[in-house]
């Protein structure tokens, strides 16, 4: 069961904003649902239209895997600009969340 922080909990957390967690380095898409995603900086599930001063952005530089949301792909650098020139959603990893499970047996 994925648990999606609260605004409240976290006052430097908001909602909206140019600079969102769906186009931040330190966000990892869930594998499954692409508008959830972990906060590495944070350290907790977040959706992507949220923001915070910790925005770094997404950049395809550096010999290292990366993910395409878009296609569900894990990419090296070289593919991982084919895909971003293509338009495609790349970041540094995937979220796959830990309790996935329950979802997949569920019934």
């Amino acid at each position: 069961m994925i648990h999606i922080m609260s605004l409240a909990s976290r006052g430097s957390l908001k909602l909206s904003g140019k600079a969102s967690c769906a186009s931040c380095w330190n966000w990892l898409p869930h594998v499954h649902y692409p508008f959830i995603g972990y906060c590495s900086i944070w350290r907790v599930t977040t959706f992507d239209d949220y923001y915070c001063l910790n925005y770094e952005l997404v950049s395809v530089s550096g010999d290292r895997f990366y993910w395409c949301s878009t296609c569900k792909l894990r990419l090296t650098r070289d593919d991982a600009i084919i895909h971003w020139n293509g338009n495609h959603r790349i970041f540094r990893a995937a979220y796959v969340d830990p309790d996935v499970r329950e979802e997949l047996y569920e019934g």
